[in-house]
């Protein structure tokens, strides 16, 4: 549709600047008989054999009367296409087009608490659609982040078909952060109903409502209050530590910075099926790296294995769990052929 009212207004536009151009060519004297043939051919086009037709070549008057005439018809096809591309960019800022994004992170809500994630989530390189209801807030968005790395959805929160515009089918993990427990939990529930392949991380109030959360499909259920606490409790009376554990939860982007980071298992990994011990010894002798856990599948989710023994096994499937810094990130990324963070 957006394409038949772009062409349609682009002839039109194109038809009549012809037009004037032809009435322009009429000063000059050489050129006026051609000219006045293409006028008399195309009012008989225009009326056939209705008798208007008929009248004797236009004369100077009326040649001015319609180059008038034909100035504001252009004006107003001008300005009705004008509208038209502002409609059409006003849509797309609101992400009605929709976007490639694939294995990326949907984040339905924004606050200041969701700016902070997509600073981490884009420093590491992971695509970001936020969902919300505050058209304002899309225009800082794109203000601050890339196109490349964000897409913004103007949508209320239970417009759940709309949501497809922005993958949320072809999603990696959706993060619900909507104003109390309860509407997020309400949010969980229908959008289990249309998607019910999606993995869900919610944020809560309340710790009480955690295993509500998990028995409703909430694969990743935290508590601000509970981090929060023990952090701070961590600062009171072991300040080096706090201060560590805390550097280790931000993005490592330099050699100075650290990260823990995690790293899928695809068939080509060069430890498949190796020990431990041998990515440990390797990854430390040739990295600023230190490998400190794996992930592994489990019947309820997956099994996190804190300090392996030396003689675990590495399988497809698996998550390798490091402290990097943003060197060593990049290399482990290379070696392992994957990027940081969750594939499936």
């Amino acid at each position: 549709m957006i394409l038949k009212k772009n062409t349609s207004a682009i002839l039109t536009i194109a038809s009549i600047a012809l037009i004037i151009g032809a009435i322009v060519i009429l000063a000059y004297d050489k050129n006026r008989e051609i000219i006045i043939n293409i006028l008399i051919l195309f009012q008989n086009k225009l009326f056939g054999d209705s008798g208007l037709s008929s009248f004797e070549p236009l004369t100077a008057f009326w040649v001015f009367v319609f180059f008038i005439i034909c100035l504001f018809l252009l004006v107003i096809i001008i300005g009705k296409f004008s509208n038209f591309l502002s409609v059409v960019r006003e849509e797309k800022t609101m992400g009605f087009y929709g976007t490639n994004f694939t294995n990326h992170v949907v984040i339905i809500g924004w606050d200041s608490f969701a700016k902070s994630i997509v600073e981490i989530l884009i420093s590491a390189k992971r695509q970001v659609a936020v969902i919300t209801e505050e058209r304002p807030s899309i225009e800082l968005m794109y203000g601050e982040f890339s196109r490349a790395q964000l897409f913004a959805l103007h949508s209320a929160y239970d417009n759940f078909n709309l949501f497809r515009k922005a993958n949320i089918d072809k999603s990696n993990i959706v993060f619900i952060n909507l104003r109390s427990d309860s509407e997020n939990l309400v949010e969980v529930i229908n959008l289990k109903r249309d998607y019910p392949n999606l993995k869900f991380v919610v944020v809560l109030d309340e710790i009480e409502l955690k295993d509500t959360f998990i028995k409703a499909g909430v694969s990743y259920v935290l508590s601000k209050n509970e981090i929060a606490s023990k952090l701070i409790a961590s600062f009171i009376f072991e300040p080096d530590v706090a201060y560590f554990n805390n550097d280790l939860l931000s993005g490592a982007e330099s050699e100075d910075d650290y990260d823990i980071q995690e790293y899928f298992v695809v068939k080509n990994n060069p430890y498949l099926n190796q020990t431990f011990g041998k990515l440990f010894d390797d990854i430390r002798n040739r990295f600023r790296s230190l490998p400190i856990g794996i992930s592994k599948p489990a019947k309820d989710g997956r099994e996190i294995i804190k300090l392996p023994d030396a003689n675990t096994i590495i399988q497809e499937g698996d998550y390798i769990i490091f402290i990097n810094n943003g060197k060593s990130a990049k290399d482990i990324s290379q070696l392992f052929g994957v990027n940081e963070g969750l594939l499936h």
